[in-house]
């Protein structure tokens, strides 16, 4: 083993960093990664990038690439990332039977399952490992006809009866093999869906009223589909509100929280009167405050300081409006929630102080308040401005919260080393020696901003699931770590 080893780096942006181990590579990049284009990165680069630290995790440490594996699919509700893992872990691992119990553990949907074999096929051929076959086929053992026919369709390299072709699955039942066979002879009956309502009968009322009347309007696609529902259905508009803000229906969902900022988005552009808007915008977030009321709560003073340069404007998707910046909004927003006491920061070339009504704050009002001074900060990425503000005034915190890329960068890039630890560091010796710094990491670029020291924990991911984890953290910095290693217990 090296000991002498240099621990900084440069990140993309050309900035003074700290290199990050295989394990935090590997999980800032799947919690935080739909992998396509972002601002430093083509979807291209990044996956190369991320499988090359995959493959690795997976011969240092097996246990903790499976379980990262598993985490990411089954808590922060990323699917691409694990179909990448699920595949390599198929392809690096052999002769482990796990392997096909992660695969199925995975496997929510008859989708994930052609995700996951285009992935090998795309990208390494035939033929296909074996722990992926018997993966496959345990996961396809687990639906219906319903679930099957609703995802059957024809538009990807990979079918349902192609991975039935492939991996020859044994049924469990004669009615099992009949459902099969259903499959390969494109039997099988047509669901109802409102993608199948749509197309056959268009955006109309009685189209909408099938769906809904028939419960299969499921959770997510109600979300989608608010502005078609109150534009052309809108005598069902408060049975679909009822959905969404239900209890209940809101834990089975098992929705990233950003989905509601861009349903919000989606309404506020909408031709819809005013009252409707505020109706279902106000809806939209009495369900999100449900969706965290069980976050714990943070005490003492917190400081969040919130990126808000040009490069967190990349989208998460080339289908989304929602950027990196708008889920940076929402998680600031929901630390607020869960602090005692809070004060914000947005930062880029320059800084600003967000003022906030704590008795009238709710998640999404951070991003009014930066978008009210967003052009005055302008694009640039200086976290070591609002560090050094709060050290020269002396303003004393329990923790400061770092939403970010983490790709930041100093003016002119000026050879004086990384200024954000050194502004960190001297307000440890003169402010408060016990802050902690929490590095939330929302692109996965493979550098962290800050020194990963004692008091220095590191989280991703685009899921407020990982707030959780704050005040474990501040008992234990290895929490996150543990979390991780013990999981696949529970699968």
């Amino acid at each position: 083993m090296k000991f002498n080893t240099k621990q900084t780096t440069t990140n993309l942006a050309g900035g003074s960093a700290y290199k990050m181990l295989p394990w935090e590579r590997v999980m800032t990049f799947a919690f935080s990664n739909f992998i396509e284009d972002k601002y430093y990165e083509s979807a291209n680069s990044g996956l190369e990038r991320f499988v090359e630290d995959y493959a690795e995790l997976c011969k240092q440490d097996t246990d903790l690439a499976i379980n990262i594996c598993l985490f990411t699919r089954n808590e922060m509700l990323m699917r691409s990332t694990s179909y990448v893992m699920a595949a390599e872990l198929a392809r690096n691992v052999k002769g482990d039977p796990r392997i096909k119990d992660v695969i199925k553990s995975i496997c929510w949907t008859p989708r994930d399952m052609k995700e996951i074999l285009a992935y090998h096929l795309n990208t390494y051929g035939k033929p296909i490992p074996n722990s992926m076959k018997k993966g496959l086929a345990a996961a396809l053992s687990k639906f219906d006809e319903y679930s099957l026919a609703k995802y059957n369709n024809k538009d990807g390299a990979v079918s349902l009866k192609d991975i039935i072709n492939l991996t020859h699955p044994t049924p469990k039942s004669p009615e099992q093999g009949a459902l099969w066979k259903r499959v390969l002879e494109d039997k099988l009956t047509t669901p109802i869906t409102w993608e199948t309502e749509l197309s056959a009968n268009g955006n109309t009322e009685e189209a909408w009223a099938k769906v809904i009347e028939s419960g299969n309007l499921g959770y997510m696609a109600a979300l989608r589909n608010l502005r078609n529902i109150a534009q052309n259905a809108s005598s069902y508009l408060a049975e679909v509100l009822e959905q969404l803000t239900d209890r209940k229906n809101i834990k089975k969902s098992n929705q990233l929280g950003f989905r509601y900022v861009s349903a919000i988005e989606a309404i506020t552009d909408a031709d819809l009167d005013y009252s409707t808007k505020q109706t279902i915008i106000n809806n939209l977030k009495t369900a999100y405050n449900r969706n965290i009321e069980n976050l714990p709560r943070l005490e003492g003073r917190t400081c969040v300081l919130i990126d808000a340069s040009g490069s967190m404007n990349c989208l998460i998707s080339s289908n989304s409006t929602t950027s990196i910046y708008d889920i940076a909004c929402l998680l600031g927003g929901t630390v607020g929630k869960m602090s005692d006491d809070v004060a914000f920061y947005a930062f880029g070339t320059d800084f600003r102080s967000l003022v906030v009504d704590p008795n009238n704050f709710n998640p999404f009002s951070l991003s009014a308040h930066i978008g009210a001074i967003r052009r005055d900060i302008s694009s640039a990425t200086y976290l070591y401005k609002p560090l050094e503000h709060i050290l020269n005034r002396r303003e004393k915190y329990d923790r400061i919260i770092i939403i970010s890329d983490m790709q930041a960068y100093t003016d002119d890039y000026c050879d004086c080393g990384n200024l954000a630890q050194s502004a960190i560091n001297k307000y440890r010796q003169s402010v408060n020696p016990n802050v902690w710094i929490h590095s939330l990491d929302l692109a996965g670029y493979g550098t962290s901003a800050v020194d990963l020291n004692s008091k220095t924990a590191l989280l991703s991911g685009w899921n407020e699931r990982i707030l959780k984890l704050l005040p474990l953290l501040e008992t234990d910095k290895n929490s996150l770590l543990n979390t991780l290693r013990n999981y696949s217990s529970q699968f």
